[in-house]
């Protein structure tokens, strides 16, 4: 039950996207079981319900990030969210191979840094994105904890 209410969620959300999907600026990745791929007509359509995990890549040029990243001299950057993949499949390499297909998709868009935010509470995440090279560089002021809010760390990796 839990898989089939994770893919009607990611189904649901990636249909709503695909439809104002730009590929020069913003793509959905996913991973599934192998039968078919997986293409923005395909989630319009519905044909996808054996989506594994699914990731989102954008340019972006948020200047409060492009502050904190290495160097100072990007104009923008590829920000990864909404990482998910299914609870039951975690720790089998899906993440893993979803931030590798983000970071080969920022170096087709031509861009040297891949960017993130994640919790700093969620340990696991942290670790992942550690282990695929990205360097914590910044992270929310403590304040927002004190407020009822979750404090954000901001990661980066540069593409070679």
């Amino acid at each position: 039950m839990a898989r089939q209410n994770f893919a009607a969620e990611v189904l649901d959300g990636a249909r709503k996207k695909a439809q104002s999907l730009r590929p020069d600026s913003f793509t959905i990745l996913v991973t599934k079981a192998a039968e078919s791929p997986v293409t923005p007509g395909s989630l319009l359509r519905g044909r996808s319900s054996t989506i594994d995990g699914v990731v989102e890549v954008a340019l972006q040029d948020d200047e409060d990030v492009l502050a904190q990243l290495p160097g100072g001299r990007a104009s923008q950057y590829a920000y990864l969210s909404s990482m998910a993949v299914a609870p039951e499949l975690r720790r089998m390499g899906g993440a893993s191979a979803l931030l590798a297909a983000a970071e080969q998709q920022a170096g087709l868009w031509g861009q040297q840094w891949l960017a993130l935010h994640v919790y700093a509470n969620n340990r696991s995440a942290v670790q992942l994105y550690n282990a695929a090279g990205m360097q914590i560089i910044g992270q929310d002021p403590a304040w927002r904890s004190w407020i009822g809010g979750k404090v954000r760390i901001l990661m980066a990796k540069r593409i070679v």
